[in-house]
């Protein structure tokens, strides 16, 4: 199956789920209670986004590391944009996964999960010594041979 039909697939049965959960919740507290949910988280989101995003952004172009390491500061701030993007789409599902990501504990989770994987991968990739050179002046881990080489020289014009 080719990839852009599964995600067409994906995006079909989301907004039926969304559309579901939206009629769901509007049956139990009322199209307007459900209208006014909606809109606030939407308004809730671009606040975050505005807030948090530039926040984290501001600290790690000054260079201020005081509430974590620059990783750390670069994953909350994207953490916050895509919860800021999860509450600006109208849905509840989207609102859910959005305010989720917004509790600490849930991002710590996320990192360090993340961290840990890539510092497996990481050891794995650099397990295995770089590859040695036979060309004659050539550097440990040079993969290029002397014939390779291009001498340019420049000039300035007048």
């Amino acid at each position: 199956m080719p990839l852009i039909f599964l995600f067409f697939l994906f995006f079909v049965i989301f907004a039926g789920l969304e559309l579901y959960s939206i009629s769901w919740v509007a049956d139990r507290i009322g199209f307007f209670s459900t209208l006014i949910i909606v809109i606030g988280t939407g308004l809730a989101g671009a606040f975050i986004a505005r807030e948090n995003a530039r926040d984290a952004l501001q600290n790690l172009m000054r260079g201020d590391f005081r509430s974590g390491p620059p990783a750390r500061q670069m994953f909350d701030a994207v953490v916050f944009f895509a919860a800021a993007l999860l509450l600006i789409i109208p849905g509840l599902i989207t609102d859910a996964a959005g305010l989720i990501l917004l509790i600490p504990a849930v991002r710590t989770l996320i990192y360090n999960r993340l961290r840990s994987k890539a510092e497996v991968t990481f050891r794995q990739a650099s397990s295995s010594p770089p590859p040695q050179s036979n060309s004659p002046g050539g550097k440990i881990g040079d993969t290029t041979s002397s014939d390779d080489i291009i001498d340019i020289e420049a000039e300035e014009e007048n």
